[in-house]
């Protein structure tokens, strides 16, 4: 795993700010690690464990919240503690009725809130009207040719090597999940096909 640090740099730099962050991207670009290594920032600046609620709405431990906001919402206040609390909610949109939940927490708690969606839409209707002016977006692509390289792990002095990851990252592009993955070259089509799909 390879620090994200474009992307990481404007979200420091947003924390603890009166912003929610919403980092939007295609599937599998990285928008969970990304998550992840906010915490550990967090951590690393003396946050404690008590503090960092994550949720993943993908996972089935959180799926009675799927389709009852309200009780994601009695639940989540119920950690009040009397310190700030940083609230990371991955594919926020798979919980009806999230956008009420993510206002009010925002309006009833001393909080810092990060939410990641799979597209665009996230941001579109109801979002935008009770957030109004209340976020930043932070669009997540798949890794850059020089991300590529530092993953890679290959010296950009040896010409060879880098003329040879740049055939490889024409052929197969960024996808995070793609090049971590050691499978063979026609289950790295097989699964690019199935992302695009």
């Amino acid at each position: 795993m390879i620090n994200r640090e474009r992307y990481l740099k404007i979200l420091v730099d947003a924390m603890d700010n009166e912003f929610i962050k919403v980092i939007t991207g295609v599937r599998r670009s990285g928008k969970s690690v990304l998550l992840m290594q906010v915490q550990d920032e967090l951590r690393n600046r003396g946050i404690s464990a008590d503090q960092i609620v994550s949720m993943n709405f993908e996972s089935f431990r959180n799926a009675v919240y799927l389709n009852n906001s309200e009780k994601l919402y009695e639940d989540l206040t119920a950690r009040r503690n009397g310190k700030k609390l940083y609230f990371f909610f991955d594919e926020v949109q798979l919980v009806e009725g999230w956008q009420a939940v993510i206002n009010s927490l925002w309006v009833d708690l001393l909080s810092d809130i990060y939410i990641t969606g799979s597209n665009a839409s996230i941001l579109s209707g109801e979002l935008a009207t009770l957030l109004s002016g209340r976020y930043v977006q932070v669009d997540v692509y798949p890794f850059s040719f020089a991300e590529f390289i530092t993953l890679k792990e290959i010296d950009g002095i040896n010409k060879q090597q880098v003329k040879q990851a740049y055939l490889e990252y024409l052929e197969f592009g960024g996808m995070p999940s793609v090049l971590d993955a050691q499978v063979a070259v026609d289950n790295q089509y097989d699964y690019l096909s199935t992302l695009y799909d």
